[in-house]
């Protein structure tokens, strides 16, 4: 195995143990989570995931809300 697919290879299993642990930390069984992450992950579906995901803009924080609302 060549060192940049090696390097790709170690890269993606980081990202999958992040996001397995992000899903597990909602009360999701640890192999659920792993099974879930692995979906998203999928090539066929990540691309589309990735492009969703940058559609959507931060939210100002609930309490800046809340005071451009009492301030008048």
């Amino acid at each position: 195995m060549d060192l940049k697919l090696a390097k790709e290879m170690d890269n993606r299993t980081d990202v999958l143990y992040y996001v397995a642990e992000l899903i597990e930390a909602q009360g999701v069984k640890e192999t659920e989570a792993e099974k879930i992450a692995e979906a998203l992950l999928d090539d066929a579906v990540r691309a589309e995931l990735v492009n969703r995901l940058k559609s959507v803009k931060d939210l100002p924080p609930a309490d800046a809300s809340d005071k451009a609302v009492t301030a008048d």
